[in-house]
């Protein structure tokens, strides 16, 4: 009996100290022209600048095998967004190694941020060079600051 009422007691005190927090959230709509409708992709931060690479362009994807994962909704570019300017830049993966741009095309990516070293290990997506779906057996490295300027600049010929 003891411990029944100790655990009630216990249970009554844990509502009662949460009960107590006064928070508000809030959701503000907010236009931004360009912004890549992508997910499961890899990301990493540079001040106010995020680098985007690979991922979807699909939504869901379809749960048939044979339609899953279709080759035409896969992201070939990396982006730049500044959330502040409300600038977006980008740049096309082609005429980089054809496995690098298999791999930084796939989706969900795992990925880690360590000062300017984005760790790239992974992905999933069809695989051209394999004519069919894989998991990307790569571990890739980008300079983060370093990729965010080569897509900034302007090409010029």
């Amino acid at each position: 009996m003891k411990k029944s009422v100790s655990f009630i007691l216990a249970f009554l005190s844990i509502g009662f100290i949460f009960s107590q927090w006064n928070y508000r959230v809030e959701i503000i709509a907010e236009s931004f022209e360009n912004l890549p409708a992508l997910h499961s992709y890899a990301m990493a931060q540079s001040q106010n600048e995020y680098l985007i690479i690979g991922g979807r362009k699909d939504g869901i994807h379809p749960r048939q095998p044979f339609a899953a994962f279709d080759e035409t909704d896969k992201n070939t570019r990396m982006y730049v967004i500044n959330p502040v300017t409300k600038q977006v830049w980008g740049k096309d993966l082609n005429g980089l190694n054809a496995m690098i741009v298999e791999q930084l095309s796939s989706t969900n990516m795992n990925f880690h941020q360590v000062e300017d070293t984005l760790f790239i290990v992974g992905g999933y997506g069809y695989s051209t060079t394999a004519a069919d779906h894989k998991t990307y057996e790569y571990l890739t490295t980008i300079s983060v600051d370093g990729i965010i300027n080569a897509i900034k600049k302007p090409i010029r010929y």
